[in-house]
């Protein structure tokens, strides 16, 4: 057996017909199924699991399928180009649309009644109809939907410039192609969502768009100075699919990268204007802003009142709809007991050399009071994970394999002195370099949350460094710094960021946690 699909675009509306698959396997599960597209399109399709045969439109590909036999063919396309397709391959059934003897557009069966009278009945289509997109074609193909998700390749191996894990990666689609007007908000309003995601401790905001994006991602990157990662412009599809795939939230209106996001399965925070909210399928993950305006929906091109409806969007309710969002990504569950700690001057002590680094094991010496220390957090069932930077290994001054052999020795040595390690994080990455995972600022505490629950607000990071309490600070900890190493309680004090505690040692600090006394 075999089934033509006739879908030529837009992207996202190729993207949203492809649930259709799943009926079309369960009904015939031997069929050979062919998909005929756009090239705009085949990139999205290429490699589908269900799609045995992908043809794009041109001259010699109809020539060749006028050719052929099918037993159904199925266009939900109303471009005439595919409406005439529909009428000169030859198929035993037809459904969807096809064209009348005046040429005219027309539905080849009762069951694309309705999808048909949507685009002739505008009170149908913005006002009365409850039905998503998938239900409707669903009907034209004569199965019920029942869920069906998008059919769509991983492209997370493409992604191009990964974003370092924090507690919520939120995407930001800044842009909304041309074809309708009110999908995308004002410029002050993408301002104040991204001020008020990043006051909240553990969101990384990163901006989406293509090349008419490009002129606003600048001007809010440079805003930002730094606080923000602009992903770029100018991803291919399967780039840009693993930039949003690394994503856990995304914001934007109606537009393919919501239906990227939907088909990688994210939260999706949508506002609509010109389109149709109610055709849209979020599958229980994301929340719909519609504007309360007699004129939206409206399908212009042009608005005659200044997208007024896209003025309408609060960025407050947005930013509202994201941070409800992290608590149904991350479930809560009793906070994990977790102490973070620094490597160099608060477990081993610094090594005074030329370069100011730990080159090797040998030079790997433990700070006195350690075991008292670990002993305490072990019978307190406290985790303990280590944040360091590692800079050494981008400066050449150590490999990465070595770094591991250091890491060995202090893990084992921490557990012959009857303690435990949870979890160790380095940055090995150069000032230079300007990731977000080097110290002062909190990325790798970010990392580290996303593995587990941990109530920032009642944890402490104990460091030896200003930065180590300006980067704990900066992820809602608690902060102390011990003064046993080569940095004295009287630098700390000449510190611009103060810790909450100064105290002489590790034990120290560990007992006054653990036990909750004031720390002198």
């Amino acid at each position: 057996m075999k089934i033509l699909i006739i879908k030529f675009a837009a992207i996202g509306d190729v993207l949203r017909t492809t649930p259709i698959l799943y009926s079309l396997k369960k009904r015939y599960p031997r069929a050979q199924i062919w998909w005929l597209t756009e090239e705009v399109s085949y990139g999205v399709l290429s490699g589908n699991k269900f799609i045995n045969k992908l043809l794009l439109y041109n001259k010699s590909n109809i020539d060749k399928l006028k050719n052929e036999y099918f037993d159904v063919l199925i266009n939900l396309d109303k471009d005439k180009r595919a409406l005439e397709a529909t009428m000169d391959i030859p198929a035993d059934t037809k459904k969807g649309f096809g064209k009348g003897r005046r040429g005219k557009l027309i539905a080849l069966d009762v069951d694309s009644s309705y999808a048909y009278r949507l685009g002739i009945d505008d009170e149908l289509k913005f006002k009365k109809n409850k039905k998503t997109y998938q239900q409707i074609s669903f009907e034209q193909i004569g199965s019920r939907f029942n869920g069906e998700g998008y059919v769509y390749k991983n492209g997370a191996r493409h992604h191009k410039k990964r974003c370092l894990a924090p507690f919520l990666s939120v995407g930001i689609v800044t842009g909304s192609g041309k074809t309708f007007a009110g999908k995308k908000l004002p410029f002050s309003s993408y301002v104040k969502i991204i001020e008020g995601l990043l006051q909240h401790h553990g969101i990384q905001v990163v901006l989406l768009g293509g090349p008419e994006e490009k002129k606003t991602n600048k001007k809010l990157a440079k805003l930002f100075k730094g606080s923000i990662i602009d992903s770029g412009c100018d991803n291919t599809i399967d780039q840009f699919a693993g930039i949003i795939n690394n994503c856990d939230v995304i914001i934007t209106g109606d537009t393919l990268t919501m239906h990227l996001g939907i088909a990688l399965n994210k939260y999706i925070v949508v506002f609509f204007g010109s389109t149709a909210a109610n055709e849209i399928e979020l599958y229980g993950k994301g929340v719909k802003m519609v504007p309360q305006i007699k004129c939206s929906p409206c399908y212009k091109k042009k608005c005659p009142i200044n997208e007024k409806c896209m003025q309408l969007i609060q960025p407050q309710d947005i930013i509202k709809h994201v941070i409800n969002a992290s608590g149904k990504l991350f479930p809560g569950k009793a906070a994990e007991k977790i102490l973070f700690l620094d490597r160099d001057g608060v477990i081993n002590k610094e090594r005074i050399t030329k370069s100011g680094y730990i080159t090797k094991p040998s030079e790997f010496m433990f700070q006195p009071g350690l075991k008292e220390a670990f002993k305490l957090l072990k019978e307190n069932h406290f985790k303990v994970i280590i944040i360091s930077n590692q800079a050494g290994v981008a400066k050449g001054l150590y490999t990465q394999k070595t770094l591991d052999k250091i890491t060995q020795k202090m893990t084992r040595g921490i557990s012959k002195l009857g303690g435990n390690i949870e979890a160790v994080y380095y940055c090995t990455h150069d000032t230079k370099d300007n990731c977000a995972c080097r110290k002062p600022k909190p990325g790798l505490f970010y990392k580290a949350a996303r593995q587990r629950n941990i109530d920032f607000k009642n944890t402490y990071y104990i460091g030896d460094t200003e930065r180590d309490t300006i980067a704990g600070k900066k992820a809602g900890m608690r902060t102390i710094a011990v003064s046993y190493g080569k940095t004295k309680r009287n630098d700390i004090k000449k510190w611009e960021k103060q810790p909450d505690y100064i105290v002489k040692d590790l034990y120290t600090a560990v007992k006054k946690i653990v036990l909750r006394g004031k720390i002198k």
